[in-house]
């Protein structure tokens, strides 16, 4: 036994997982397949398994817990609003990243 994607026009061997809940399958002006998902109201060319959705719902809780530990540090070891980007001589790497900038620790501790 095989089975038919009669919307793809494909065949396959192995039977086909029903979409995650909350994502539904649509077809563009040409004629390719894409899915949306309404939980975050956001789409994909590539088919969602259950397995992606939850390696992705975990990979979101992660994010989340490092940018509030992130926040937590930030809060603990950077005092005031110290504008950290007045030494302006020639960096051979080039300019740091927006909001990034260079402390030089004195040598005598």
């Amino acid at each position: 036994m095989y089975y038919v994607d009669h919307v793809e026009k494909r065949t396959t061997w192995d039977r086909p997982e029903p979409l995650p809940p909350g994502w539904e399958r649509r077809v563009d002006n040409m004629g390719r397949i894409y899915y949306v998902d309404h939980f975050t109201r956001t789409t994909t060319w590539q088919r969602p398994t259950l397995e992606s959705v939850r390696n992705y719902e975990q990979w979101q809780l992660q994010r989340s817990q490092l940018q509030g530990a992130m926040q937590q540090f930030n809060q603990r070891f950077i005092y005031g609003n110290q504008d950290f980007t007045q030494n302006k001589e020639f960096d051979p790497l080039g300019p740091l990243p927006h909001g990034w900038g260079k402390i030089f620790l004195s040598s005598s501790f």
